[in-house]
C-alpha cells in the first residue's frame, strides 16, 4: 500500500507540473508570473514556500489538501512527496523555475476536507 501511494503521488506531481508547463506555454494569463520572482500566497492556513533553486522562483505549484482528520497521514507524505519530485527536477519544470508552498483545507471542526475552506484557499 505504501509504496502504491508513493508511485501515485510521484505520478501526480509529474501530471501537475506537466499541466502548469502546458497551461503556461497555451496561455500567459493562466499563471501569474512576476519577473522579479513570486511572492508567497497570503493565508494563515499554508505552509512556508519551499524553493531551493538557483536565483528567484518563476512559479509556484499549490497544493490545496485536507491536513487535518482521518486522512492527514496520506496527504502529507503526498506533499513530501511533491517536494521531493520537484527536488530530484531542480525544482524546475522545462526553462521554469518551481516553488512549492502547501495549502490545509481541512478544518478541525469538519474533523478533515471543508468545501468552504477549500473555496476560500482556491480564491486566494
Amino acid at each position: 500500500m505504501k509504496k502504491r501511494l508513493s508511485i501515485a503521488a510521484v505520478l501526480g506531481v509529474a501530471g501537475l507540473l506537466a499541466f502548469l508547463v502546458a497551461g503556461y506555454a497555451g496561455s500567459a494569463k493562466s499563471a501569474t508570473r512576476v519577473s522579479s520572482g513570486v511572492s508567497p500566497l497570503p493565508s494563515s492556513s499554508c505552509g512556508p514556500l519551499i524553493y531551493k533553486g538557483s536565483g528567484s522562483p518563476d512559479f509556484i505549484v499549490a497544493s490545496d489538501l485536507p491536513l487535518q482528520g482521518a486522512g492527514r497521514a496520506q496527504t502529507i507524505e503526498l506533499t513530501k512527496a511533491e517536494v521531493w519530485a520537484l527536488t530530484r527536477a531542480h525544482f524546475k519544470a522545462g526553462k521554469y523555475k518551481i516553488a512549492y508552498q502547501s495549502y490545509d483545507d481541512s478544518t478541525a471542526q469538519a474533523g478533515g476536507w471543508d468545501s468552504a475552506k477549500c473555496a476560500a484557499n482556491a480564491r486566494l
